[in-house]
C-alpha cells in the first residue's frame, strides 16, 4: 500500500473510505461486530480520521537523497542500518574475541528487516518522486488507535523514514525561533537550557544543515539524527534567508502518558504530579524511578556480599540510561511480571555488552535480576497504588468470562473494545505419503473461548492504549 495522489474518500462507515479503487476496512474487527461495537461511537472519531486524510504532504527530496547517500556509503546512522551485513567470524579459535565478534554479527543480523525496509522505501520513492502532493489513507486497530497506510514512506515510521515527508503548506520560521530551538535541542537530546545550547552551538548547527555529508559524526551523536538533520537544514535556510519557509513536520508527545491515564483513573494525585498531569514544574517519572533505584542499589552494595554486591557495583559504574528505565518500568502499570522485566533488561545488556559475560566475569542474567529486583522494590515504595488499575481490570475481565461474555470495555469516545485471549486448541493431522506416515501437529486460538490468563495479560495494555487514542482524538 502506497500513499495516494488525491485525497482519500472520507469515512462514514465500515469500508466506504480510504482508497478509491481498493476496498479497505477501517478496522480489523468483523463487519458484523463493527456495527455493535460502534453503536455509541462519538462523531469525533471518524471526523479525526477524515481530518488526517485531508492533510496534503510532499516528499522531502533533499532528505531522501541524503539518506540514499549515507546508505550507499554503508554507514549506520541512528535508525538507518548499514547497507551490508557483517560477515561471520572466520577465526576457528573459540576464544573471548571470537564470541564477542559472534555477538556483534548476531546483533547485526537482527537489522536485516530494517535493511529490507530501506530497499523498499527507495523503490517506493522512485514510483512517487514525480508526485507534487501525497495523501494517506488512515485506519484504526481494534483498540481505536489510528495508523497511516503508506508502506515505508510513512509519517509513523522510524526516524529515517518519517523525515522523508513534510507538509505541502509551508510556514515562515521567522517569529517561531523558540519552537525551532526547542525542536533542535529535543532531537539532539538536550533537555535543559535549550536557548543557550542552540546559541552556543549555532555555527556548527548551520554547518550540519549546509554540508551534512561532511558532518556525519556530529549528526550521529544526536538522539534522532535524521530529524536533527532536517531541523539543521531549516536553521541553515533561515540564516541564509530570513524569509525562508519550512514544511517540516513537528511531533508532540506527552511524557509518561500511560501513567498519566492511570493517575486520573485511580485518583492518585502524587502520580498525577509526577506525570505532569497537574503541577507547573516538569517532572520525569522514569528518571525519578531510576535515580531512586540507584540509591537502592548503593544500599545493596553496603549490605550484601558476594555476587550481588559485585553486580551492584557494576551498575553503579555503568549508569543506566533513561531509555532503559523507561523500557523496564513503563509496563509495570500493565501488571508486568518480574521475569518479563528481567528478560527486557537482558536484551538491553545483550546489545550493549555484546556478550553474555562482562569483562569482570558477571553474567548479564545476574545483572538483570539485581536491577529488576531493585526497580520492583522502588516502584512499590514510590508508587503504592501502582497495580490498582491492572488488578481492577483483571477482576472485571474475569467476571465477564465467568458470565460467558467476551471481555470488553467502552472508551470515552463511546467505542466498545473487545480485549481477550482465546484458549488454544490442538489438532493432529496424519498424511500417508509413499507408504510413510507424516504426523503434523497444529494449534489455533481462533474462535476459542476466552482464556483468563491470556486476557489478564492484554486487557490492561489495551485499556490504556484505547484511552490514550480517545484522549488524542478529542483534539
Amino acid at each position: 500500500k502506497l500513499p495516494m495522489l488525491v485525497e482519500p474518500r472520507p469515512w462514514t462507515g465500515f469500508d466506504d473510505g480510504g482508497y478509491l479503487t481498493m476496498r479497505l476496512p477501517i478496522s480489523p474487527v468483523d463487519r458484523v461486530d463493527w456495527l455493535k461495537l460502534t453503536k455509541y461511537l462519538h462523531s469525533c472519531v471518524l471526523r479525526g480520521v477524515n481530518h488526517l486524510q485531508q492533510q496534503a504532504l510532499c516528499l522531502d527530496h533533499q532528505q531522501i537523497e541524503l539518506m540514499k547517500a549515507v546508505w550507499q556509503l554503508d554507514h549506520e546512522m541512528g535508525s538507518l542500518p548499514a547497507r551490508h551485513r557483517m560477515e561471520w567470524p572466520k577465526s576457528h579459535a573459540k576464544d573471548k574475541a571470537f564470541f564477542q565478534e559472534l555477538w556483534r554479527v548476531k546483533a547485526d543480523r537482527r537489522k536485516d528487516g530494517a535493511r529490507c525496509a530501506v530497499v523498499s522505501s527507495i523503490v517506493s520513492y522512485e514510483r512517487l518522486k514525480d508526485a507534487d502532493r501525497l495523501f494517506f489513507a488512515w485506519t484504526m486497530d481494534a483498540r481505536g488507535r489510528i495508523y497511516a497506510n503508506g508502506a515505508q514512506i510513512n509519517v509513523q515510521g522510524p526516524d529515517h523514514f518519517r523525515t522523508l515527508l513534510q507538509f505541502e503548506q509551508t510556514a515562515p520560521i521567522k517569529g517561531h525561533m523558540r519552537q525551532l530551538n526547542y525542536a533542535l535541542a529535543q532531537a539532539f537530546g538536550v533537555k535543559e537550557n535549550v536557548a543557550t545550547w542552540v546559541h552556543d552551538n549555532r555555527d556548527w548547527l548551520v554547518r550540519c544543515g549546509l554540508n551534512p555529508m561532511d558532518n556525519l559524526g556530529q549528526l550521529q551523536a544526536a538522539k534522532e539524527p535524521w530529524r536533527f538533520l532536517q531541523l539543521c537544514r531549516d536553521l541553515a535556510g533561515f540564516v541564509s534567508d530570513p524569509s525562508y519557509e519550512s514544511g517540516t513536520i513537528h511531533w508532540r508527545d506527552q511524557c509518561c502518558s500511560g501513567w498519566g491515564h492511570v493517575a486520573c483513573l485511580t485518583g492518585d494525585e502524587d502520580l498525577a504530579l509526577r506525570t505532569n498531569v497537574i503541577g507547573k514544574e516538569k517532572q520525569d517519572l522514569y528518571q525519578l524511578l531510576g535515580n531512586q533505584c540507584l540509591i537502592d542499589i548503593a544500599r545493596l552494595l553496603e549490605s550484601e556480599k558476594g555476587n550481588e554486591a559485585r553486580c551492584a557495583a557494576w551498575w553503579l559504574d555503568h549508569w543506566p540510561s533513561r531509555k532503559l528505565w523507561k523500557q523496564a518500568a513503563m509496563p509495570l502499570i500493565y501488571g508486568r511480571s518480574y521475569m518479563s522485566m528481567v528478560e527486557e533488561v537482558e536484551i538491553h545488556l545483550r546489545d550493549e555488552i555484546q556478550d553474555f559475560l562482562t569483562d569482570q566475569g558477571l553474567r548479564i542474567t545476574e545483572l538483570a535480576r539485581v536491577l529488576s529486583s531493585s526497580l520492583f522494590r522502588v516502584a512499590r515504595q514510590q508508587l503504592p497504588n501502582l497495580r490498582d488499575l491492572s488488578a481492577w481490570l483483571a477482576t472485571g475481565s474475569k467476571a465477564q468470562i465467568q458470565k460467558g461474555v467476551k471481555p470488553c470495555f467502552y472508551t470515552p469516545n463511546g467505542m466498545q473494545v473487545q480485549s481477550f485471549g482465546s484458549s488454544t486448541t490442538y489438532e493432529c493431522i496424519q498424511l500417508l505419503l509413499s507408504n510413510r506416515t507424516v504426523q503434523i501437529s497444529t494449534s489455533t486460538n481462533k474462535g476459542g473461548k476466552p482464556d483468563q490468563a491470556k486476557t489478564r495479560r492484554r486487557f490492561s495494555p489495551d485499556y490504556i492504549h484505547s484511552f490514550d487514542s480517545a484522549f488524542l482524538l478529542r483534539f
